[in-house]
C-alpha cells in the first residue's frame, strides 16, 4: 500500500479511469477533417498529456536519445527525444524513476517527444533498490509489447518503485510487479484453485504446468518442476508476501512462467544482482538478496 507523502501527491496520477472526462492521462488527438465533410485523417498522433515513466533511454545521433516509456493509457511507447543531451537550463529531467507528464507528436514507431514536465520523484533508489529498479525496467521493455494499454500495471510499476525505495524486502516488491506484468499479458496463473477445480488447501502441495494450471501432488519432492504449498499461491494473490518461504517458492513460480517468454535471452540486470550478491553465485544459481 502507498503510504507517506509521495502517495497523496500522486497516486492518482498513476490511477487511470477511462470513464472519466478528467482522467489524469492525456487525450489522443486524431487529425481528421470535421464529420460535415469527406473524412480524410492524417495519421500523425497527438498526444497532449499523459502521465509517463522513462524505461530506458539510449543515445541517438549527435544529440538526441531514443526512449522507451510506461504510460497508462498508451501502454510501452517508444519516442525520439530531440535535443535530450544537449543542456538546457530549467529543462525537467527525462530518466528512471521519474513521475512525469509528457506530450508527444508523430507518426509510425517512434513519435517525437514534445513535452515534459516532473511531476514527482520517487524514493530515492540506490545500491540493491536501484538495480531491482533496472530490473524491473528491462523485464517491461522485453515482454511489454508496444502499444498494449496497461492502466493497471502502470498503477503496479508507480507502487513497485514507492516500495523499492521503503526498507522492506526488495524481493517482495519484485514479486507482485512481476504478477501485475503477467497478468497485463494475459498470462497470470489461477492461484485460488486447482487444475480441477478444488480450492487450494494452504498445507497441499502443487505442481504448476504451463497447460494444467497447479495440480496436486502428494509428495513435493518426487514431482520434477516449481512445486508450492497452497499457502504461497494464496499468499501471492492476496499480495502477502512477509514470509521468507512464501517470497522463495512464489519467486520460483513466476520465474517459471517469465523464462519462457524472455525466450531464452538473459537480463542485464540479473547479472548485475549476481554481481552484488556475496560469494558470486553462477549463472544458474538464485540471487539471495532480491532474487527477480
Amino acid at each position: 500500500m502507498l503510504a507517506g507523502p509521495w502517495s497523496r501527491s500522486s497516486a492518482s496520477r498513476c490511477t487511470w479511469n477511462s470513464g472519466s472526462r478528467t482522467r489524469p492521462a492525456g487525450r489522443t488527438i486524431p487529425a481528421c477533417s470535421p464529420a460535415s465533410t469527406p473524412r480524410v485523417c492524417d495519421p500523425t498522433v497527438r498526444v497532449e498529456a499523459e502521465p509517463a515513466c522513462v524505461l530506458h533511454t539510449r543515445p541517438w545521433r549527435e544529440t538526441s536519445a531514443l526512449l522507451e516509456v510506461l504510460t497508462p493509457g498508451h501502454g510501452r511507447v517508444g519516442l525520439i527525444h530531440r535535443g535530450a543531451r544537449r543542456p538546457r537550463r530549467g529543462a525537467a529531467p527525462v530518466q528512471p524513476f521519474q513521475l512525469l507528464e509528457i506530450a508527444w507528436r508523430g507518426r509510425g514507431e517512434l513519435p517525437t517527444l514534445t513535452r515534459v514536465e516532473l511531476l514527482e520523484p520517487f524514493p530515492d533508489l540506490s545500491g540493491l533498490s536501484a538495480v531491482c529498479g533496472l530490473y524491473v525496467n528491462e523485464l517491461t521493455v522485453r515482454l511489454l509489447p508496444r502499444g498494449l494499454s496497461a492502466p493497471a500495471l502502470f498503477t503496479a510499476y508507480c507502487r513497485t518503485l514507492q516500495a523499492l525505495g521503503t526498507a522492506g524486502p526488495p524481493d517482495a516488491a519484485l514479486r507482485a510487479y512481476e504478477l501485475a506484468l503477467l497478468s497485463a499479458l494475459g498470462y497470470a496463473p489461477l492461484l485460488d484453485r486447482d487444475a480441477a477445480g478444488q480450492r487450494l488447501q494452504p498445507h497441499g502441495h502443487y505442481r504448476y504446468d504451463r497447460e494444467r494450471g497447479l495440480v496436486a501432488v502428494t509428495e513435493a519432492g518426487a514431482v520434477p518442476g516449481p512445486v508450492v504449498r497452497g499457502e504461497t499461491a494464496l499468499a501471492l494473490a492476496a499480495g502477502r508476501l512477509e514470509a521468507p518461504r512464501v517470497r522463495r517458492e512464489a519467486r520460483e513460480l513466476l520465474r517459471h512462467l517469465i523464462e519462457p517468454l524472455l525466450e531464452g535471452r538473459p537480463l542485464h540486470s540479473r547479472r548485475l544482482l549476481r554481481s552484488l550478491s556475496v560469494g558470486g553465485p553462477s549463472e544458474s544459481e538464485p540471487v539471495r538478496n532480491a532474487k527477480p
